[in-house]
């Protein structure tokens, strides 16, 4: 009975089916093991046109797989394609993730030190307001500008970059560098 169920549902519209709903229907997060997803969704087609498809969809760059399997699931008449939202999302945390990079590098920020302690938080945002590309990094600004010690400042940049994997952040450390006007002249 199983077999001639299975037979009846084999088609290349169900195989599209499977592909976007392979997170869900697997229990496995695309961000977190997209081995696991594809090898998931490989044991699950039942057509050569399915296999096909997530043969080409797999040999494209991320950045055109949502759009590709969205195009595919709209000719299917299928009402949404979750995993292609997922490949935005992996998509949006590396944009994130290359604004946090660049945020945290010494080179982007080298003169920071040289700055009075009470302006590095401005420097920041000004950079973060003109130089980011995501909403994530521009909504950091504020927050940081916002902490009440540079300290506070420097744990908000630290936890932030940890949070996408990035290690170390050199410009957190240059946040709690002395104030240059409290050098003493020499």
């Amino acid at each position: 009975m199983t077999v001639v169920i299975w037979r009846l549902r084999a088609s290349y519209a169900s195989d599209i089916e499977t592909i976007c709903d392979a997170e869900a229907h697997s229990g496995i997060s695309l961000g977190r093991d997209m081995a696991g997803v594809a090898g998931w969704i490989r044991a699950h087609l039942t057509t050569a046109e399915g296999n096909a498809f997530y043969t080409t969809l797999a040999d494209v760059p991320v950045a055109a797989r949502a759009k590709r399997l969205e195009g595919e699931a709209a000719a299917r008449h299928l009402p949404s394609c979750p995993l292609a939202v997922a490949y935005e999302g992996l998509l949006d945390d590396g944009r994130y993730r290359a604004d946090m990079q660049h945020l945290c590098s010494r080179v982007t920020q080298p003169d920071l030190r040289d700055v009075a302690a009470d302006e590095r938080a401005e420097t920041l945002e000004r950079w973060i307001a003109g130089e980011s590309v995501t909403p994530r990094m521009r909504a950091l600004g504020p927050i940081l500008r916002a902490a009440a010690t540079p300290r506070d400042r420097a744990r908000i940049l630290n936890e932030a970059a940890h949070g996408v994997d990035v290690l170390t952040c050199d410009t957190a450390r240059d946040l709690l560098a002395p104030d240059p006007s409290d050098a003493a002249p020499e």
